[in-house]
């Protein structure tokens, strides 16, 4: 029985509830920036201007204040409706902002108004629609009859006197979107030919050089010795490296910076010690052969 009380008033509430307008104002300015016509009104006392000729240069300015019940508030549709007298058929719609506070601001520069209104039949009757889901009932408040003069019409193709299906913000936001075609990254591209055997000759340029020195020594090198397999290990680990930067998609140069100076810095070192152990043993062979 509560619950059957409380839905009641509810009801109630609502279809009492009723949306009002205060402080309206509608005027029309010229391209000097004089008031050529204004009128003030409400939802209660609605003021429309009479039939004007709308010319190049004019600019239509619209405020208001939406209130229900005494308090502000913002209604969830505000817009002004352009409505061909002749053919009801055609009109076209402009969405109002209006903020929190209940206060909407509307503007239109004749000038740069699109050529879906101009192409509109005339005359036109200018309207204010305001809805909200809590008010059963919206507001209507008509604002002026218009028309256009010659000069804004007379340069409009007849493709342009058919004007396209309301362009209200639910168009807008439920039309037909664009096919989304999936694109596939193209194939990596080959290096060239010169820039391939660059890379191969860089990582086999060392063993060449080390071939040819191990060719001009006049001692064998010992391989067996701690200080030859060091440096062998080193340069080895050293080549593995630079070729897996080169193949490797992943290996950045930066990142890999410290390691190749780390490895050259252990073969140059265990290289200086081979380097020395060879010295070494030349030495202790050409005491022998003086003695």
């Amino acid at each position: 029985m509560v619950r059957i009380i409380v839905k009641t008033l509810a009801f109630a509430t609502t279809a009492l509830a009723v949306l009002t307008v205060d402080n309206g104002q509608f005027s029309i300015q010229d391209s000097v920036g004089i008031t050529s016509a204004s009128k003030e009104f409400t939802s209660e006392a609605p003021s429309p201007l009479s039939s004007t000729t709308l010319k190049d240069g004019d600019v239509l300015k619209l405020s208001f204040s939406v209130k229900n019940d005494g308090e502000q508030i913002q209604p969830h549709q505000a817009m002004v409706s352009w409505s061909s007298s002749s053919d009801e058929t055609k009109d076209l719609l402009s969405t109002v902002k209006v903020r929190k506070g209940g206060k909407g601001r509307w503007e239109l520069d004749i000038s740069r108004s699109p050529i879906h209104l101009l192409s509109l039949p005339t005359p036109l009757s200018l309207t204010l629609l305001i809805g909200h889901p809590t008010v059963p009932k919206p507001l209507s408040i008509p604002l002026g009859s218009f028309t256009f003069a010659q000069s804004l019409t007379q340069s409009l193709s007849p493709e342009t006197q058919t004007p396209p299906p309301s362009t209200s913000w639910e168009s807008e936001r439920y039309a037909v979107m664009p096919e989304i075609r999936w694109t596939n990254r193209p194939k990596e591209k080959q290096p060239r030919a010169f820039l391939a055997l660059a890379g191969v000759g860089a990582v086999l340029a060392p063993w060449v050089v080390f071939a040819g020195i191990l060719l001009h020594l006049s001692l064998p090198l010992s391989f067996g010795a701690p200080s030859s397999l060091g440096f062998l290990a080193s340069f080895l680990s050293f080549e593995v490296l630079l070729w897996r930067y080169w193949l490797s998609s992943t290996m950045k140069l930066i990142p890999t910076l410290p390691y190749f100076f780390g490895i050259a810095f252990v073969v140059a070192y265990t290289g200086r010690s081979a380097l020395g152990v060879l010295k070494r043993k030349r030495e202790r062979q050409e005491g022998k052969k003086r003695e």
